[in-house]
């Protein structure tokens, strides 16, 4: 018997952690196929066939001539025939574990890449749990190992999903350059840093739609940001329901009692053994001192500043002339920026 197979795979609380709850996404896994990361795969515990999108079969650099002959068409959910390219066998990465699946090759809109289904959690002799949002397993070492999933880009793809409805639009597919990677793990974590990369995207296929403010009372003072790709009956819906329930929303600080002020008040990190410096004032020439009343009273009437008396960590303000030759006014904050430790990050 297969040791591997005398194991027993448990989950616990501890899975739950760093994870949005209460949730209900879908598992959506990075995983490396023929040695170049795809991203974007879904764990399909309810298919029966491993499937290929044709946009992810181009990128990992296959053609057509590959493909192995299909007859028989694939049945989704709703019953709608989909008739395949071809299939072909490739290698599957999950940790330790290298399978080879057979996979189906479509050209259809999907916001995923990949599906994995029954054969590949069977043949890995995996548990895929959708609520921890993990797949596990027992690697070759005997040990047990977890390939956990994207949330993220889980919640993205069903926005992708969805677009569009009541429109008859076409969910388009996702760039491949955003699925498939061949990079070092240091530039892994340094896209991990900077996050998706949406520049360049036409509007309607970014995975984030814009939004829309839409005032809930008459003078317009309070207002909701909801989808612009909401159809009209949706966004009537969403509307009313809104207005229906303004109460249970907090408008001011003062509608929130019970709330402690260090879950809003915001500190610096100063390190306590640095001994604080007042700057020395800086005279201000006439032209400068009226831009930088000019700036004060204009932040002062916006509410974004205050008067306050701080004895210690004074800064001068710093007058800049900008190309439009208009002032910038800004803080020389030299000194309390040297007291304040540094977050590590890795360099490029």
């Amino acid at each position: 018997m297969d040791a591997r197979s005398t194991w027993e795979i448990t989950f616990t609380e501890q899975d739950l952690e760093g994870l949005s709850l209460p949730h209900n996404d879908a598992l959506v896994l990075s995983l490396p196929f023929q040695q170049k990361l795809v991203r974007r795969v879904l764990v399909d515990q309810g298919s029966s066939a491993e499937i290929l999108f044709y946009s992810a079969f181009k990128a990992l650099g296959l053609s057509k001539d590959q493909l192995t002959p299909v007859e028989a068409p694939l049945i989704g959910f709703t019953g709608i025939l989909v008739y395949p390219l071809g299939k072909i066998v490739l290698p599957v990465y999950a940790g330790s574990v290298k399978l080879d699946m057979e996979f189906i090759v479509v050209s259809s809109p999907s916001p995923y890449n990949a599906i994995l289904g029954r054969n590949w959690l069977h043949g890995m002799r995996a548990v895929a749990s959708t609520l921890h949002q993990c797949v596990r397993f027992i690697g070759e070492s005997g040990r047990q190992e977890t390939i956990k999933g994207d949330q993220v880009a889980s919640k993205k793809c069903f926005v992708n999903s969805v677009r569009g409805k009541g429109k008859a639009k076409e969910v388009q597919s996702i760039e491949v350059p955003e699925l498939l990677d061949e990079t070092t793990p240091e530039e892994e974590t340094r896209e991990a840093l900077q996050g998706p990369e949406e520049v360049g995207r036409p509007a309607s296929d970014r995975a984030v739609e814009d939004l829309v403010r839409i005032a809930v009372n008459e003078d317009g003072t309070r207002s909701f940001l909801i989808g612009s790709a909401l159809d009209e009956v949706e966004k009537t819906q969403m509307v009313e329901f809104l207005k229906e329930n303004m109460e249970v929303f907090a408008w001011t600080p003062y509608e929130m009692p019970g709330v402690s002020p260090d879950v809003i008040k915001h500190s610096l990190n100063v390190d306590p053994a640095r001994r604080p410096i007042v700057q020395k004032p800086r005279r201000s020439s006439a032209l400068h001192a009226d831009a930088i009343n000019e700036e004060v009273e204009r932040l002062l009437d916006a509410g974004a500043i205050q008067e306050v008396q701080y004895p210690t960590w004074l800064a001068n303000p710093v007058v800049v002339r900008k190309k439009n030759g208009k002032w910038r006014v800004c803080v020389d904050f030299t000194d309390l920026n040297d007291a304040c430790p540094k977050d590590c990050f890795p360099c490029p």
